[in-house]
């Protein structure tokens, strides 16, 4: 799964994506952040084997989240890229 600009404003769900592979692309801002938010619960641990973040915006949110759910037995690939670095 992969989300271009996305914004999830004061995003709350109460089931987390089961997904294999996750990307997340955002150069913006958030639309309408929660500053009192500290985690941006969408993702399971269950199956995810990528996790692709070239966001400034959502990856602390994303790695506060994943840091509480404990083990990746199978995550394999990790990148955290500032989104206003040049990426090649």
């Amino acid at each position: 799964m992969k989300l271009l600009d996305a914004k999830f404003g004061k995003y709350k769900s109460k089931k987390q994506l089961d997904v294999r592979k996750f990307s997340i692309v955002n150069t913006g801002t958030d639309a309408n952040p929660n500053p009192n938010s500290k985690k941006l619960e969408i993702l399971s641990n269950k199956c995810i084997e990528e996790l692709l973040l070239i966001t400034n915006v959502y990856a602390l949110k994303i790695f506060g989240d994943l840091t509480e759910l404990g083990p990746y037995d199978c995550l394999s690939f990790l990148t955290f890229k500032d989104s206003d670095a040049t990426l090649f």
